[in-house]
């Protein structure tokens, strides 16, 4: 049966009767051919010369079962959300197979309807996070970070304990380092780390300049304890030479003074 031309004869037709005619002729194919059925009165319903109202019980018959009759598919959206993993908004039922859909009754089915793609997961909607990077971008260069922009008081912001931590954590871990690599020794690693403790450098750079004098200094004691060693040395053998010399003076006149 060729829907297409009943579908054209009611249109173009002004004869009330004749349409209806038709339309009864077609109504005993529609579960035979459900889908051309359901386009034809989609067709006659868009382009008819005449009011739905016209037609009677018949036109009424064709818009139910054309356009507005809804078949009610909530288990079967909720089977299949439940078989695939995801919500019910997520489920996307092929709108041309609603009947073998509906007939759906079982956890199994929803399987098999899936598998033969009647039922789709739809994709999950992208949400871009470009403006958002770029904002943090520009927040890191300082921008929109402006007293407009503030809301809580300065601590509350940037609490002044986690600072502490914060530079606390790069002193400690900048001394654990020189320690292991052998730029201080444990003495000094005592030390410094006490004097970080107690808030004595601001910033790591002031701690390296402290390291520097204190090596520095540490060197020129060294080397100030070497030379007074060595000058000591060099005294005390003068010292000795002179005295063996003297000894030497005092036993050489002993023996030259004649015996009484």
């Amino acid at each position: 049966m060729n829907f297409d031309m009943c579908a054209t004869a009611i249109v173009t037709s002004r004869q009330k009767t004749l349409c209806c005619s038709v339309v009864q002729l077609l109504l005993f194919a529609r579960q035979q051919h459900k889908a051309l059925f359901t386009a034809f009165c989609l067709t006659v319903l868009e382009a008819a010369p005449f009011g739905r109202r016209e037609l009677g019980v018949i036109g009424c018959d064709i818009y139910c079962n054309g356009r507005n009759k809804m078949v009610d598919l909530k288990t079967q959206k909720r089977l299949a959300a439940s078989v695939m993993g995801c919500g019910k908004r997520k489920i996307w039922l092929d709108p041309n197979e609603m009947s073998e859909i509906s007939n759906a009754n079982s956890r199994q089915t929803i399987r098999k309807l899936v598998a033969d793609g009647l039922i789709i997961k739809k994709p999950v909607t992208m949400h871009s996070r470009s403006r958002t990077r770029a904002l943090a971008d520009a927040r890191r260069k300082g921008r929109h970070m402006g007293f407009g922009k503030r809301k809580g008081t300065a601590d509350a912001r940037m609490p002044s304990q986690v600072l502490w931590m914060r530079r606390l954590r790069v002193l400690r871990r900048l001394l654990v380092k020189y320690r292991a690599s052998g730029k201080i020794d444990k003495h000094l690693y005592h030390e410094l780390y006490h004097l970080s403790k107690g808030n004595t450098f601001k910033h790591k750079r002031a701690l390296v300049e402290h390291i520097h004098k204190a090596k520095a200094e540490k060197a020129r004691e060294r080397q100030i304890k070497e030379e007074m060693d060595a000058k000591r040395a060099k005294t005390k053998a003068a010292r000795e030479r002179r005295q063996a010399r003297v000894q030497e003076k005092r036993n050489a006149l002993v023996a030259d003074t004649p015996a009484e």
